[in-house]
């Protein structure tokens, strides 16, 4: 390798990690210049065969550590060679620069941690627990079956197709296939994360075989009520201000605009309402909706605005405290709260009026869409007001929707 020296070593030298283990380098020695490179993978020095430059076998993931050291250590013999024969003279660090790739041996559990931790940070708390309900799964998964580590160890090149079909299997038990569909769609957008991160390699990805659409299809159908059942629920007369009361508003709230979900309408100021609209922030997607402000919608405002003038920066709705709910998590918290005591309340008013519905709030956003359908608005529009995934593809054409069509679509419910 003409002068040019390459030695796997762990760096014993420098203060161990929390788990006691310290780092794999690659020590590159030309011309009495030495030069470390860190492999991004860590092992404890009693797991480590110094002369070999190797990691003992009785590491759990001897085969992948190994594998990626002797990826490395030829990826500069490569570069090294091409030098000798095209007679380019480098020096160590020139070369180093040259050789970019740096893997980790992050496993599946650690990675979900640190992905479920930037998700709290950050204040996505439906997204958080979504990754959350995965991990609870996958640990439940890997305890059940001794074919794979625990999910603390068991690494990214574990995942395989027949990885794949024993985790669904196993979800099968207690899932339906929508639930099944969501939590293998998060684990291929968590192995995604882990390609970006160099965890693991690209040419691995076992989802090129396995299609969570085709294999996962829900035969789930979306309840809607009749504008007869919606106004036989308006006209339940029940005490201002009780549980049951509260539930009745905030269903026919959602309902009348145009599908607002009991997190938006947690959230709602009145400083959302702007002339004749309210306009909101979308939290699942983050985009502007502006609902028309008809005489529906005014009745259920009116009755709960304060006899003074309100400050603009409180909530229309007594879902939430601005003293008490402040951070992310005590405000889905408090959210879900309300909105397991609205769906048991909402179920009760199907028995007593005779609604064979298993009714819950969300069935006040299926019932807007299929009625706006079934008065002849277009199916576009209907997309744009619910915010559905494909809504990219009609964008060009929606952007130039007048404003005056949501105001009649809002008249038609």
């Amino acid at each position: 390798m003409k002068n040019t020296t390459i030695k796997p070593v762990l760096k014993t030298w420098v203060k161990p990690d929390i788990n006691n283990e310290f780092g794999i380098y690659l020590r590159l020695t030309k011309d009495r210049k030495v030069s470390y490179d860190y492999l991004g993978i860590k092992c404890s020095d009693k797991l480590w065969n110094s002369p070999g430059g190797k990691v003992k076998n009785e590491h759990k993931q001897s085969l992948l550590l190994n594998s990626i050291i002797d990826q490395k250590v030829q990826e500069y013999r490569t570069k090294i060679l091409s030098n000798i024969h095209s007679k380019i003279n480098q020096t160590v660090s020139d070369i180093k620069s040259e050789v970019k790739f740096e893997y980790s041996n992050r496993s599946i559990g650690l990675l979900l941690k640190e992905r479920i931790q930037q998700l709290h940070d950050s204040g996505k708390m439906g997204n958080k627990s979504v990754y959350v309900d995965l991990y609870n799964s996958l640990v439940k998964f890997t305890d059940s079956t001794k074919q794979y580590s625990n999910l603390e160890n068991l690494s990214f090149s574990r995942i395989d197709y027949a990885f794949l079909l024993a985790y669904e299997t196993y979800l099968y038990k207690n899932n339906s296939a929508s639930g099944i569909s969501i939590k293998m769609r998060t684990l291929r957008a968590l192995y995604n994360l882990a390609i970006k991160l160099k965890v693991v390699e690209g040419n691995m990805y076992p989802f090129n075989n396995y299609s969570t659409t085709q294999r996962l299809k829900s035969n789930s159908k979306h309840v809607a009520l009749t504008k007869k059942q919606i106004y036989m629920i308006n006209d339940l007369s029940l005490k201002p201000f009780s549980a049951k009361f509260e539930a009745q508003q905030y269903f026919l709230f959602s309902y009348y605009s145009l599908g607002m979900n009991l997190t938006d309408i947690a959230n709602l100021k009145w400083s959302d309402i702007i002339g004749n609209k309210i306009s909101y922030i979308r939290q699942k997607t983050n985009k502007r909706i502006n609902v028309p402000i008809t005489d529906n919608i005014r009745t259920i405002i009116e009755f709960y605005k304060p006899t003074e003038a309100p400050k603009a920066n409180t909530f229309i709705f007594p879902i939430l405290d601005l003293d008490v709910h402040i951070t992310p998590s005590q405000i889905k918290d408090r959210i879900k709260k309300v909105n397991k005591r609205v769906n048991k309340d909402l179920k009760s008013f199907a028995e007593q009026l005779g609604i064979d519905v298993n009714l819950h709030f969300y069935i006040a956003r299926h019932t807007m869409a299929s009625t706006l359908k079934k008065a002849g608005q277009s199916v576009t529009l209907i997309k744009e007001i619910m915010g559905h995934e494909d809504e990219r593809t009609t964008q060009g054409y929606l952007d130039s929707l007048d404003e005056d069509i949501f105001t009649d679509a809002a008249n038609l419910l």
